[in-house]
């Protein structure tokens, strides 16, 4: 009767060990490439920002070292979302991290999980760098060391 219990204890183990290898699999082929669409000019995306109903603000820390340059990164993410410009709509914030995934508000997620939720809004991606970009479905938002409190809006 024990060896019968033991058994069945072990068959449920292989039958969950099987259900958790099939959901990595499922996740993990996510894909985890951000689509931003075509480049533009300024004018044009302040255009298809205004009209947008749901926005994103990502601060992407993944591979940034520096400690400076990782809080930049978060401050601007935390001006952007006390935009003016942005007061109208829906706001959905995630961080990127090497160690967690992707964080939303109380929650973490699959990086791939938050880049399939952000295909339905424009993105404002804000990332270790020195250059900013416009494009039909995002901007990109390269932060460094040198970053001034607040300069990071949308009006």
């Amino acid at each position: 009767m024990i060896f019968m219990d033991r058994m069945i204890l072990l068959v449920i183990a292989l039958i969950a060990l099987a259900g958790i290898y099939l959901g990595y699999q499922y996740f993990s082929s996510v894909d985890t490439n951000i689509s931003f669409g075509s480049e533009v000019n300024v004018a044009t995306f302040n255009s298809i920002l205004t009209n947008a109903s749901n926005v994103y603000i990502v601060m992407d820390l993944r591979n940034v070292t520096d400690q400076k340059v990782r809080r930049n990164v978060m401050q601007c993410g935390v001006d952007l979302a006390g935009s003016m410009g942005l007061a109208a709509k829906n706001l959905t914030l995630y961080s990127f991290d090497s160690d967690v995934g992707c964080i939303g508000i109380g929650q973490t997620y699959s990086v791939g999980y938050c880049i399939s939720d952000m295909k339905n809004g424009i993105k404002l991606y804000i990332m270790e760098g020195n250059e900013s970009k416009f494009y039909t479905d995002g901007m990109k938002v390269g932060i460094g060391s040198n970053y001034t409190s607040g300069s990071c809006s949308v009006s």
